[in-house]
């Protein structure tokens, strides 16, 4: 009797225990499908979501950094025993405030429209130099006006070269920093251009990197991008920019409009596929890899790299041949002047970071360091 009763007690126990093992297994994993549920809830992007304030104007500033090359040999250009010697200033420390506007909700396929607008303020004390620095830099009107011509006839090829003759243009300029950034300056090859020219070809009246960009809702295009309302894998993922659902500046697949517009990542990153990036300046999208895991801030993340894919011409990766505009050139190096109204601009990484030598053995003092000029992310993958 007395043996029943303790085997009754311990079945009992083990019993309950059981149930009770089962029960807080079941709890985990309810817990976390709920949680999940209500995190990916309130990720979705809506007017009334809690982030949708810090989405449209970022409750915190963010810092712009420009560095230049000053060119302070342009007169030795011709002697082909001496390279171009650089030497690096900055940097100069920009403020920038963001805004998103001209926001539309398009509920019909779950996307938002806008346009983005920054106000730029220089930070004097951030700042290793000022606005009145003077710079020796590339003449970008000879230069691009030079290119563009070489695919017309020759009265017009004609035409450029006695222009450049009669405004005294030479392959290099000397400007403020001021004047090659913001402020822009005057051009009477520009000038020229733009009576002879239609706007679209012309459409700028001064010249600078950042020309119209203070303040400006125009320059950067139109976005529409998913609000992961549908599916939350979609969220800040580029479906249109500029009306269209691709590029008019690349071929083939280079012209896809790949990745985030940079504000909300889809949640679930996993190492072995690469985060992409949709970068306006140069009209596509840049994929980066995962490096690392590591830690910011006390938060585990995912760091993704620009490695030799993100800026391959199809030299090393042939998928990457169509970013190369018909000029196969060493890899490091893309050629993103169909972006730039036609004048041929080219990136790299800051000194020619992970490129070719071929482009290191072309000038002097350039000193590509990982730690200063590597492009990379940090995300939290959950």
């Amino acid at each position: 009797m007395h043996f029943k009763e303790v085997c009754n007690r311990r079945c009992i126990l083990t019993s309950s225990g059981l149930i009770l093992v089962a029960f807080g297994v079941f709890l985990t994993f309810c817990f976390h499908a709920v949680f999940r549920d209500i995190l990916y809830e309130e990720l979705k992007l809506r007017p009334t979501s809690r982030g949708y304030d810090a989405w449209v104007t970022p409750p915190f500033p963010l810092s712009m950094d420009v560095y230049f090359f000053n060119w302070t040999n342009p007169e030795d250009l011709k002697n082909a025993s001496t390279k171009p010697i650089l030497e690096e200033l900055g940097p100069y420390r920009f403020t920038e405030r963001p805004e998103k506007v001209d926001i539309v909700w398009h509920n019909h396929n779950h996307t938002v429209s806008y346009r983005k607008k920054s106000v730029y303020f220089f930070d004097e004390e951030g700042s290793n130099g000022t606005l009145d620095d003077v710079i020796s830099s590339i003449n970008v009107v000879a230069l691009s006006a030079a290119n563009r011509a070489r695919s017309w006839n020759y009265v017009k090829q004609k035409g450029v070269s006695m222009g450049l003759g009669l405004y005294d243009q030479d392959v290099y300029v000397v400007k403020t920093a001021g004047e090659l950034l913001f402020d822009g300056y005057e051009d009477n090859m520009v000038l020229m251009g733009k009576q002879l020219f239609d706007a679209s070809e012309v459409p700028f009246d001064r010249v600078g990197w950042f020309y119209t960009r203070n303040n400006s809702a125009d320059l950067i295009g139109h976005y529409n991008v998913h609000t992961g309302v549908d599916d939350i894998f979609k969220i800040g993922s580029m479906a249109e920019w500029n009306y269209k659902p691709r590029t008019d500046f690349f071929a083939g697949h280079c012209g896809m409009l790949n990745g985030s517009a940079g504000e909300f990542y889809p949640p679930g990153l996993t190492k072995d596929v690469p985060i992409q990036l949709f970068t306006p300046d140069m009209c596509r999208s840049l994929p980066l890899d995962f490096e690392q895991e590591e830690e910011v801030a006390g938060i585990r993340g995912y760091k993704y790299v620009g490695g030799p894919r993100t800026v391959d011409n199809g030299t090393q990766f042939p998928e990457t041949a169509c970013f190369s505009a018909g000029e196969i050139v060493p890899s490091g190096v893309l050629n993103i002047s169909s972006c730039r109204f036609g004048t041929p601009v080219f990136m790299s990484f800051p000194h020619f970071y992970g490129a070719d030598e071929y482009y290191l053995n072309q000038v002097e003092g350039l000193n590509p360091d990982k730690s200063k000029h590597q492009l990379y992310m940090t995300m939290e993958p959950t």
